[in-house]
């Protein structure tokens, strides 16, 4: 019998729905289909941050070799990303994406698996505090 829950399934499929959609609006705006700023208009960053944040929340539940083998997969598809950009316009190369951000994530996250609830609820305050001390132009790519 399995453990998954059909309710997270169905929230990733449809988590890589709306990706796919947010993904789609770039290939419109690239070919000229809408304005080529429609995918920096805020209606679309508030929809890529929530879209990111979907696929951070539902990314849970650790089995050693499953952890691993999804750790390698993303990993290897964020290394594939940064490679792919760089190919096609080293001038707007994605350095750090949200596969870059659910590696990074899940390899920080590990250690408070077994920790008590404070330390997330302190190392997460600390993540979302990170950026209004520490800036770096390697994190804002065009």
């Amino acid at each position: 019998m399995s453990r998954r829950l059909d309710a997270v399934d169905v929230a990733r499929g449809l988590a890589l729905v709306a990706m796919a959609g947010y993904h789609f609006t770039w290939d419109l705006a690239w070919f000229g289909v809408v304005e080529p700023a429609t995918p920096f208009t805020p209606p679309m960053r508030l929809a890529s941050h929530l879209i990111g944040g979907a696929f951070l929340a539902l990314a849970g539940g650790f089995r050693p070799r499953n952890y691993l083998k999804r750790l390698a997969l993303v990993g290897g598809a964020a290394a594939l990303v940064t490679a792919a950009t760089y190919w096609q316009n080293p001038q707007t190369v994605i350095g750090f994406g949200i596969l870059h951000c659910l590696f990074a994530a899940s390899v920080v996250a590990l250690p408070l698996l077994r920790a008590p609830a404070w330390a997330s609820l302190v190392v997460g305050a600390a993540m979302i505090a990170l950026p209004f001390l520490y800036r770096s132009a390697a994190f804002d790519p065009p």
